[in-house]
């Protein structure tokens, strides 16, 4: 499997101007530098896993929004969207009783499918 930084960039890119914040904004809020954070937005840099979480954060949003679209399988192309960026926010929206309905629901689910 292939991760493409260049789309991982292209998706900080995105969320970044949605949530109407300069580069040197939304770097001061992570506190690094502007210049490594424009390397991870044009796919220059890996980013972390801890970036990728301080990102997602700083810009209200899900690491999984972040890496969406970003794998590939190195035979078959771009893995496809597996919903994870929806759900997330589903339950992130949800009340507490709600989200555990939805566990409940999908746990049910998961053992039927096996």
């Amino acid at each position: 499997m292939i991760v493409s930084h260049s789309i991982i960039g292209a998706n900080m890119k995105k969320a970044r101007l949605k949530a109407g914040l300069t580069q040197e904004k939304l770097a001061e809020r992570m506190d690094i530098s502007s210049i490594h954070y424009g390397k991870l937005e044009r796919g220059q840099r890996k980013a972390s896993l801890e970036t990728l979480v301080r990102t997602a954060d700083a810009l209200d949003t899900s690491p999984f929004a972040l890496l969406q679209s970003a794998f590939f399988d190195q035979d078959a192309g771009p893995i496809p969207g597996d919903y994870t960026t929806d759900l997330y926010s589903l339950i992130r929206n949800s009340s507490e009783e709600t989200r555990r309905l939805m566990y409940s629901i999908c746990w049910l689910i998961a053992a039927e499918c096996e």
